[in-house]
């Protein structure tokens, strides 16, 4: 078959763009591969995301990285493993929770904070979980963990809500109280 000289440098050129844009796309793929490698190794563990679970989804194209963290041996201070619990706990809804703590139950989050109700109870921990002083659980509740794993349950057994908090209101639910 004879083609002409012309369509023959077109052809050329067509098949010379085919390759060099096989070229670019793995190219493009490998420089994608190296960025999540190095996102992975230098900015991920600068905030301790390790180890790391990823979930992909084909027919999204999304990516979800699922962070574990043993919350004990990454924060230095007590406070610092503290928030960091509660961000593991309550999700999306930490912040919720961190501000209830912090306006008005407990603003150090002092695991040995202890405030005397007017009917005899108290509150207890950093989340200020209401007990009766007699109770066995009373001494419990000062390991934060125990007390922020007890709020929690307090919290999913409302139906995700903070109702149980007085100060539920400063994230505008209504408290026990109907305030």
């Amino acid at each position: 078959m004879n083609i002409p000289p012309l369509d023959k440098k077109r052809l050329q050129i067509y098949k010379f763009n085919r390759k060099l844009k096989r070229v670019k796309i793995s190219l493009f793929i490998l420089l994608a591969l190296l960025l999540i490698y190095f996102a992975q190794k230098v900015i991920l563990n600068a905030f301790v995301f390790h180890p790391v679970r990823a979930i992909a989804s084909s027919d999204q194209y999304t990516l979800t990285v699922v962070k574990i963290v043993p919350v004990d041996h990454i924060f230095k201070t007590q406070r610092q493993q503290i928030l960091a619990y509660i961000v593991e706990k309550f999700g999306d809804r930490a912040g919720d929770a961190i501000s209830i703590i912090n306006q008005c139950e407990n603003h150090a989050f002092n695991p040995d904070a202890i405030n005397h109700n007017p009917n005899g109870s108290i509150d207890v921990g950093v989340m200020q979980i209401n007990t009766s002083p007699t109770s066995p659980e009373a001494q419990k509740l000062h390991d934060w963990k125990y007390n922020i794993d007890r709020g929690f349950a307090k919290y999913k057994s409302r139906g995700n809500k903070f109702t149980d908090w007085t100060c539920a209101s400063v994230i505008g639910e209504k408290n026990y109280l109907s305030k």
